[in-house]
C-alpha cells in the first residue's frame, strides 16, 4: 500500500514521494539514519501511521487523557482514590501509548 512515486535525487535535494493510502507524500530518504524509504518495515510503519483508525484511535486516546486530567482534584492528595488511579494506572497507559505513536512516526 506504499509505492514509491518519485525516487527523488539527492544530488539536487529533492525527496523522495510516497503514496500511502491514496495520499502522496514527501519524505526523507532515511528515518534515523538507518531505515530506508524503500525498505519493507519503513513501509509497513508509513501504512499503519496512514492508517484512518490509528488516527481515530490516538485522538480517542488524546481526548481521554484529557477527561482524566480535567477530573484530576488538584486539591486533593495523592491518596485519594480517583487521584491514585489517574496517577499510577492511567497517566503509565497513556504514556505507553503515546510513546509508540511517537516513534512510529518519527520512523515514518
Amino acid at each position: 500500500q506504499c509505492v514509491v512515486v518519485h525516487p527523488g535525487n539527492a544530488h539536487h535535494d529533492q525527496c523522495p514521494r510516497i503514496r500511502v493510502r491514496g495520499k502522496e507524500k514527501e519524505v526523507c530518504w532515511r528515518s534515523l539514519f538507518y531505515f530506508r524509504v524503500n525498505g519493507r518495515f519503513r513501509q509497513r510503519v508509513l501504512a499503519f501511521v496512514e492508517w484512518k483508525w490509528f488516527d481515530r484511535f490516538i485522538l480517542f486516546l488524546i481526548a481521554l487523557n484529557s477527561v482524566f486530567m480535567a477530573s484530576y482534584d488538584q486539591r486533593a492528595s495523592l491518596d485519594a482514590p480517583f487521584n491514585s488511579f489517574v496517577v499510577h494506572v492511567t497517566e503509565p497507559i497513556f504514556l505507553v501509548f503515546f510513546t509508540i505513536e511517537l516513534v512510529l512516526k518519527v520512523i515514518a
